[in-house]
């Protein structure tokens, strides 16, 4: 159970200023514990002097109060109040994350939280009457006062809990009075609803602009997705050239062997060397039969003279004759090997 002597004036003035700040986090916990939240690290910080505390959600674990409400004598029940304070926003911010459920279960007034709690996506007023009446620190507001009149018999002996008490209510009442004269009697309602109808706003801004980026991110990737198809139907065109340029090819040489002739050109032709060798044979024939039947010693001369000249003759064109069909042969093979090696190039 949570000691609230030691934050009297008497006992306050006594204690270090570390000791005064574990009082105020003993004060945390103890709060924490009625909430059914997990309680925050009080750490004190030298925030403007308008500030008396903070708690911001962006930074959860910490509840900072102002480090000159703790290093003064009577700074006591104000030190006290920030930290009742403070630990009310932590438990609304509970509540609208989800990690607790609303111990009063009005989902209306968690509602009215969630739209105005800032670092949560809420719209959250910074000054003014405008700030002491948006919804969370009305709530935070109305804790902390109900707690400390709590504790006004306990502190009853106390002249500076009496007079922080007055102070308070006075500076409640002027903010009150200038709200009135700003927004009228309906001051709490106006300003709620303003600020709901700037959550609103910020929403469906929030949502074009969210519908803005998808539909920029589709039409990247649909641009991606064309430009992708076609270098795949380039490449396939690409693909398609090569192999019926190579078909061509193919079909050419094929073409060009089928229209060439065939050759018999490296075997040596002995058709006319054979018809030369009968004709020899069939002149020494006659040459015979001239010897046998006329006269011999004139003929045998004369004949045998034309004979070894004729044989002559027919042995030189027969040489000739030879060598032209190898020259011949040998252009063949040439030209067959030329056309062999243009193949081989082709492929």
């Amino acid at each position: 159970m949570q000691d609230y002597s030691v934050f009297e004036t008497s006992n306050w003035k006594d204690m270090s200023y570390f000791e005064r700040t574990e009082a105020l986090q003993s004060l945390e916990i103890a709060m924490a514990a009625e909430q059914g939240r997990t309680p925050r690290k009080v750490h004190s910080s030298d925030l403007p002097p308008t500030t008396r505390g903070q708690y911001n959600p962006t930074d959860p674990n910490y509840i900072y109060i102002n480090s000159y409400l703790i290093k003064s004598n009577d700074g006591n029940y104000q030190a006290v109040q920030t930290t009742l304070h403070e630990g009310r926003h932590a438990y609304q911010d509970d509540c609208v994350s989800g990690k607790v459920v609303s111990m009063h279960k009005d989902t209306e007034k968690v509602c009215s939280w969630a739209i105005n709690m800032p670092g949560r996506g809420g719209v959250y007023n910074r000054d003014g009457v405008e700030y002491r009446y948006q919804p969370v620190e009305i709530d935070a507001n109305d804790y902390a006062k109900e707690k400390m009149n709590s504790l006004a018999e306990q502190y009853s002996k106390d002249p500076a809990f009496k007079k922080f008490c007055g102070r308070s209510d006075a500076q409640d009442r002027y903010t009150e009075t200038r709200a009135r004269f700003s927004y009228g009697a309906e001051y709490k309602e106006i300003i709620k609803q303003d600020i709901s109808n700037r959550y609103l706003a910020q929403s469906k801004l929030i949502s074009g602009n969210e519908q803005a980026r998808r539909s920029q991110e589709d039409s990247q990737k649909s641009t991606i997705s064309q430009s992708h198809a076609k270098q795949q139907n380039l490449q396939s065109a690409q693909n398609a050239n090569k192999l019926g340029s190579h078909s061509t090819s193919n079909k050419g040489i094929e073409t060009m062997r089928s229209r060439m002739p065939n050759s018999n050109m490296n075997t040596p032709s002995t058709t006319g060397k054979d018809s030369y060798n009968k004709g020899i044979e069939a002149v020494r024939l006659k040459s015979e039969q001239r010897q046998k039947s006329g006269d011999m010693t004139q003929a045998s001369k004369s004949p045998n003279k034309g004979i070894e000249s004729f044989v002559n003759r027919v042995s030189e064109q027969t040489n000739q004759y030879t060598q032209g069909n190898m020259v011949s042969n040998n252009t063949g093979a040439s030209k067959k090997g030329s056309k062999s090696n243009s193949e081989g190039q082709g492929r």
